[in-house]
């Protein structure tokens, strides 16, 4: 529905920075999260309204906010060990699953105990965890009990008898040893120096040892231990081979159970993928003072003291204070004219952020919102940032127009300065041209032109931005602000960004040559164009 050019334009990845997720299944979720389109506004609704309780319920509760998010945090993508449900799976896959259903039901807990509503979306996994806790722990480990397999379990308790009878033997052995031999100590592995040589002759006449290693230094020996010892090792590991291979049939055992919540396992999955996005959202929602969307069906968008989020914050660097805007747009044509630097590009990219926000599920940054949804979005203006080697700005802005004029679907037109990349005459025609074809389609177009043609356009909403006027001019002046920065920093200030609607304006508002005496243009040319204006 929007293509990168578009995405860049509106500074979309500056805005989505601020709206987190903390697990790999909201990450997951939110990445695959498909855009609402015309047709799907009560889906959207019942979305908004999840949205809604959450930034209810977690608003002013911080240490909520950070257990919510500390057991989100622990939810990982199990979603390979699931899929391998009644096959042949390893421990290591029983035991994600045995994580996931603890972090999760903790999670669910805690959405139960502050009453939640949307709890009601969480299936139950408990019984999927009582099953890989058979001795009912309580923690996220896993192991394979005994409890599962009486066989498993007598296999056990022979390799811990026959180990402690082997332990036993092993003992009495180095004791033999040692005291025949008359060592101080007997370890498995036995360095003797070569310049030893009465303890070399006793040890290799033992029959105890055998050379492991030697060299002209030292000679390695290993005790070997009798008969009876090895036997003991030899059982064991038969007994530990049968170990495994029961604990195999243990856990193909458990895969094959646990197959019939293969689907309830799953869903929990994309519950939790939801929760997390939807939980990101409320807190970027309470952050920038957000407000729930109203999704209304007809051609017309109400939206009050918005906040185009890239613009505050960049103001806000430097100290500027941000002023809100508002968007009453009743025509699905609307035209907007204005002074340089009066804010219609920030009009207009705001309008094409909330347009996008909103199809996506995320409150916006305003006091109030009622908009429609769209098939496809289409935003252009200096698309000299686009790199070709074969097209002027003019000619991509143009090829980018015509891909989106052939969509079928309600399409959401924001043409900033069409045709500035071309000779005015020309220009004033083409844009003339476009604002009255796109009217006659089945569109919603918010464009900003420099061009008195397109004012003669009848049933349009017409709108304009004050800017600066000739008194502010004046007092900036006044101030004597010589650094060109201060004065840039007045403009702002003075800057009157609210739209308003007109009819019957013959021209584009002009406050170009003000500006460009303030910020210290040289005089000669400042008057040199004043001269061929007023000719």
């Amino acid at each position: 529905m929007l293509d990168k050019w578009s995405y860049s334009a509106l500074d979309l990845k500056s805005i989505l920075d601020n709206v987190e997720v903390f697990s790999d299944l909201g990450r997951k979720w939110r990445m695959n999260l498909k855009p609402w389109l015309p047709g799907e506004e009560e889906s959207l609704r019942e979305y908004y309204l999840l949205v809604a309780e959450v930034i209810e319920q977690i608003k002013e509760h911080n240490v909520l906010q950070d257990s919510l998010k500390g057991e989100l945090y622990h939810l990982k993508d199990i979603s390979l060990s699931i899929n391998r449900l009644g096959q042949d799976m390893q421990i290591h896959e029983l035991f994600e699953i045995k994580q996931f259903c603890y972090f999760y039901e903790r999670l669910r807990l805690h959405l139960a105990k502050n009453n939640f509503k949307l709890v009601e979306l969480f299936p139950y996994l408990t019984r999927v965890f009582n099953i890989l806790d058979p001795e009912e722990q309580g923690v996220p480990t896993f192991k394979i009990s005994s409890l599962y397999s009486a066989k498993l379990a007598n296999t056990r308790e022979q390799i811990g008898s026959l180990a402690r009878k082997m332990k036993i033997n092993q003992q009495l052995f180095r004791q033999q040893v040692t005291s025949e031999l008359k060592l101080s100590v007997l370890e498995e592995r036995f360095i003797v120096s070569n310049l030893n040589q009465d303890l070399k002759s006793r040890v290799d006449a033992s029959g105890y040892f055998t050379i492991q290693d030697e060299n002209f230094v030292n000679t390695i020996y290993s005790l070997k231990y009798p008969e009876e010892v090895r036997t003991f090792e030899h059982d064991l590991n038969k007994l530990y081979i049968e170990q495994e291979k029961l604990s195999h049939e243990v856990i193909q055992g458990l895969s094959s159970q646990l197959k019939i919540y293969q689907e309830t396992l799953s869903n929990a999955l994309q519950i939790v993928g939801k929760f997390d996005d939807i939980l990101g959202k409320a807190m970027f929602a309470l952050e920038y003072d957000c407000s729930i969307p109203i999704i209304v069906e007809e051609y017309e968008i109400k939206i009050i003291q918005a906040i185009n989020i890239p613009v505050f914050n960049s103001l806000k660097r430097v100290s500027i204070r941000y002023q809100t805007i508002d968007l009453l747009l009743d025509n699905k044509m609307n035209i907007l004219v204005g002074a340089n630097m009066a804010g219609k590009s920030t009009a207009l990219t705001t309008l094409g952020q909330f347009s996008y926000l909103v199809q996506h599920g995320y409150p916006v940054p305003a006091y109030k919102c009622e908009i429609p949804l769209f098939d496809f979005i289409l935003v252009t203006g200096d698309e000299t940032s686009q790199k070709s080697i074969d097209l002027s700005s003019f000619g991509k802005e143009l090829v980018r127009i015509n891909a989106y004029f052939k969509r079928k679907g309600r399409g959401l037109f924001i043409l900033d300065e069409f045709a500035r990349g071309t000779n005015p005459k020309e220009g004033n025609a083409l844009s003339q041209a476009m604002f009255e074809t796109l009217k006659k389609r089945d569109n919603f177009c918010f464009c900003a032109t420099h061009f008195n043609s397109p004012l003669e356009i009848k049933d349009v909403a017409h709108y304009t931005i004050p800017g600066i006027t000739q008194e502010d001019f004046e007092e900036i002046r006044s101030e004597n602000q010589i650094n060109p920065s201060n004065r840039l920093k007045a403009l702002h200030q003075k800057m009157k960004y609210n739209l308003i609607k007109v009819v019957g304006q013959k021209e584009t508002p002009q406050a170009g040559l003000m500006i460009a005496e303030l910020l210290g243009t040289d005089e000669e040319i400042i008057r040199r164009a004043r001269e061929l204006i007023s000719n």
